[in-house]
């Protein structure tokens, strides 16, 4: 119990009540609802609501990772943010108050939400990213379940006045709780001043692999320094902004690598396939979900028809996974591979008794399961993209926005497929009446095959793409990489190191020379030099190999205690 109220008082209430605001908000607009259908050459299309909803984020998310920092800044600062959350607020109350159910306003609607819903992602990304994996991830699951709680008491007062205004003041609930980082002015001030000669030479010393660790530094440290997301992330992942406050790991700036640093087998190596495989298997999930989409919901109906039930086995499995991550002697990343256990797990209970008369007959037939399952699993896949952003080293805004965009890409090619297999069925049955006794049997068919093959994703995903081992080597990698950040963060309070500081003896522990932190800050090197003998003189060191001497120090102690409190 103790250990308990030692992990909830870590949590931030603010931070999850704003979170759960901006989830719900998502929740209902894309599952609740009814389901819009276009006939294009003859062939209806139905979810369009949907999909352009799905699409409009997409787009924003990739748009988002190509832009420099300084407009990532200005996309993520408050006043746009704040008038993301009007247009969301103004188009939910003209959908529901003016009754603009059509398709083509549905597309509308789609669009107008979907591009600001993408940037408050990011900003929440932002916001997470700054906190440690240990505390963030608890509170995007307990922001998650209060945003299950809140859609079950907007789902039984549907219909009334004060429910669509509550609902469309959601977004700026989550704005007001949005807790961003300060924006690193030595950024914004260098990338004002820096020549296109100085960028262009950064940019040839990243591809070339030219700034590398030395070996005598990093056996100092004891530990291999990380290297940037390189091929996996692309160039729009990398960025050279330096973390506002010593603990975020989330945004810290990486040296480049060479390409034997990032060959198979090698440590880098490894990190590059297991952020593809999560990808790869966050692809095949996501296509799995649009295609149950499409099943069981006809144009005109409810799109998910017992929505309560799903949003109840949601907030069910919720309750158990934060049980899990917030029990003793679990690191996030090894309670997030159970938490992922039991989202397939739901999953494939829901794709199993699709079908079944008696499950169809029951409150929780098997899209329910589905529908749960997935937004577990969404749950799941946002919080490993904050530990996947420490691993990796880059920021979390961006792991947000690639990790978001495979998902909801493969989503949209579900229900692409979805509809495809619909308008295959019925042509089928037209061209042979005999083989189909009309079109009804052929849409059921095609909807059974369509959950066949959404199950098939869900397990090929599980077993070949992204499994248990691959969530054992995150678990690993997380441990040792929270060792570092707090050691790093212990060593700045004892000293008394200002913000800069810290900044500047994380890239010396880890083997950085005074020329690539002058490089990486957008400093002079007697800056960076000034600084360190500042550090020197409140350490009470002489040089770099002491100061490393004394960190390590400090590692091996905080390694002890926290040994000692997890027996």
């Amino acid at each position: 119990m103790e250990q308990l109220a030692v992990a909830l008082k870590r949590l931030s209430p603010r931070r999850i009540a704003g979170f759960a605001c901006n989830q719900a908000f998502i929740y209902f607009l894309l599952y609740m609802g009814f389901n819009r259908s276009v006939t294009v050459a003859g062939v209806e299309l139905e979810r369009v609501e949907l999909l352009a909803t799905l699409l409009a984020m997409v787009a924003l998310l990739a748009l988002y990772r190509r832009q420099p920092p300084r407009a990532r800044v200005v996309v993520c600062s408050l006043p746009i943010l704040y008038v993301c959350a009007a247009l969301m607020a103004l188009t939910s109350l003209c959908s529901t108050l003016l009754d603009w159910g059509a398709a083509p306003w549905a597309i509308a609607e789609g669009a107008l939400v979907g591009g600001p819903a993408a940037v408050l992602l990011m900003a929440w990304g932002l916001t997470f990213g700054s906190q440690r994996t240990d505390v963030a991830v608890p509170e995007v699951f307990a922001g998650s379940l209060l945003a299950a709680l809140v859609c079950l008491l907007f789902t039984a007062t549907q219909g009334a006045l004060w429910f669509t205004v509550a609902f469309a003041l959601l977004p700026f609930a989550s704005v007001v709780n949005i807790d961003l980082p300060r924006a690193d002015a030595s950024v914004e001030a260098g990338e004002a001043s820096e020549g296109a000669g100085q960028m262009e030479a950064r940019m040839e010393a990243r591809g070339a692999g030219a700034a590398r660790v030395g070996s005598a530094a990093a056996s100092a440290c004891g530990v291999l320094a990380p290297a940037s997301a390189g091929a996996a992330t692309g160039e729009a992942d990398r960025d050279v902004r330096a973390p506002a406050s010593a603990h975020s790991a989330a945004t810290r700036p990486l040296p480049a690598m060479s390409a034997a640093a990032v060959a198979p087998g090698s440590a880098e190596g490894d990190r590059q396939m297991l952020s593809l495989k999560v990808m790869a298997g966050t692809a095949c999930f996501g296509a799995a979900a649009g295609l149950m989409e499409t099943f069981g919901t006809d144009p005109g109906g409810a799109t998910t028809p017992a929505y309560a039930a799903s949003i109840l086995v949601f907030a069910g499995f919720l309750t158990g996974a934060l049980s899990l991550l917030l029990s003793r002697g679990r690191t996030g990343a090894a309670a997030l591979g159970a938490c992922y256990r039991m989202a397939v797990f739901v999953i494939m209970v829901g794709v199993l008794v699709v079908g079944w008369p008696a499950a169809e007959a029951s409150p929780t037939p098997g899209k329910v399961y589905v529908l749960a399952g997935y937004l577990g699993l969404e749950t799941v896949l946002l919080s490993l993209f904050l530990v996947l952003a420490g691993i990796l080293s880059t920021r979390a805004d961006l792991t947000f926005a690639r990790g978001l965009s495979v998902l909801l890409m493969g989503e949209v090619a579900g229900v692409v497929a979805g509809n495809v297999s619909d308008a295959a069925a019925l042509a089928f049955a037209g061209a042979d009446p005999a083989a189909f006794p009309g079109p009804l049997a052929a849409t059921e068919l095609a909807s059974f095959a369509t959950s066949l093959i959404a199950g098939v994703l869900v397990l090929a995903a599980y077993v070949f793409l992204f499994t248990e081992r691959d969530f054992i080597s995150l678990a690993a990698i997380a441990r040792r990489d929270d060792s570092l950040e707090l050691r790093d963060a212990e060593l700045a309070r004892r000293y008394g190191l200002s913000p800069r500081e810290a900044q500047i003896v994380r890239f010396v522990l880890r083997g950085r020379t005074s020329e690539r932190i002058a490089q990486e800050l957008s400093v002079s090197r007697s800056t960076v030099d000034t600084h360190l003998r500042r550090v020197y003189a409140k350490a009470q060191v002489h040089s770099r190999q002491e100061l490393l001497d004394v960190a390590e120090d400090i590692g091996r102690r905080l390694d002890a205690e926290k040994g000692a409190a997890s027996r």
